[in-house]
């Protein structure tokens, strides 16, 4: 796992532990809301730095086993559909 994306997997492995559904726009608002208040301040900004270079990605393995591994196997281009609500929600 690239160091780089450690932040990202454990956001990712701890919205699996906390909900049975894969991720919709509604459930990563919402986790998002719990994440800032778990995390500190610097955590959140390297979890929105990651979740915006993700967005500009066309496609990464390491991220689609994230994704397959604590997404309930959510495409990438769908959770990429869903990054901007979550970090505008991480912004708040």
């Amino acid at each position: 796992m690239a160091e780089s994306m450690i932040t990202f997997e454990h956001f990712m492995a701890m919205y699996f532990c906390n909900y049975e559904l894969p991720p919709s726009s509604e459930s990563l608002q919402q986790y998002a809301d719990l994440y800032k208040m778990m995390e500190e301040r610097p955590i959140v900004e390297q979890l929105i730095a990651q979740l915006e270079s993700i967005e500009q990605m066309e496609s990464n393995e390491e991220i689609n086993e994230i994704l397959k591994e604590y997404g309930y196997g959510i495409a990438f281009e769908e959770f990429k559909a869903l990054i901007a609500g979550v970090v505008a929600e991480l912004r708040k």
